[in-house]
């Protein structure tokens, strides 16, 4: 607390007269990070808007590989405490995954699909795997996070590119498969 009260040019007591205790600081810190790369990757998210599926799923990826990249500090910070930033780190995954379960969404509405349950399944997913896969990247050290980004892009591509519908169909509990349907209907 002494050091971080002089690099702010302040005082420990001022410091714990506005945090209580370091524990709060540090929830405050956490809180005030997740927030810069909530803001970081949504501004990466309104460039893919009009993208071709292969070329969101890049856009996101690597949105948050470069922050890894360029923040590793406040990307571990986040990441890597497990129960003081708890709250933060859920509000920023449950945000990301959010908007990407939207943008499957908004992608299946193209294709004439609505489904429910297993876009936020798919979304809760990919979400985890850019994640873990990005805290991996920055604790192994001698990984360049822009390459295990083209890495993780190319894997959930794949994934995507092969998942197969009927498994979505199942999660959501259709019986009939939409696209079948819609094809006998004309």
């Amino acid at each position: 607390m002494e050091a971080i009260a002089e690099r702010a040019n302040s005082t420990k007591p001022t410091l714990y007269a506005h945090f209580g205790d370091k524990e709060a600081l540090y929830r405050a810190l956490i809180a005030r990070e997740a927030e810069a790369v909530s803001q970081w990757v949504t501004a990466a998210y309104e460039t893919a808007g009009d993208l071709p599926m292969d070329r969101q799923v890049h856009v996101y990826v690597m949105a948050m590989f470069t922050y890894a990249s360029a923040h590793p500090e406040s990307f571990r910070m986040i990441f890597d405490a497990k129960s003081i930033g708890d709250a933060a780190r859920l509000r920023l995954v449950d945000t990301i995954t959010e908007r990407v379960a939207a943008q499957i969404r908004t992608h299946l509405l193209t294709l004439g699909l609505t489904l429910g349950r297993s876009v936020d399944l798919l979304a809760a997913a990919m979400v985890g795997v850019v994640g873990k896969t990005a805290e991996a990247t920055l604790r192994m050290g001698d990984l360049d996070p822009l390459t295990a980004g083209e890495f993780v892009t190319d894997f959930l591509t794949a994934a995507l590119t092969n998942l197969e519908p009927a498994m979505m169909f199942k999660v959501d509990g259709v019986t009939v498969d939409p696209v079948d349907d819609a094809r006998a209907q004309r």
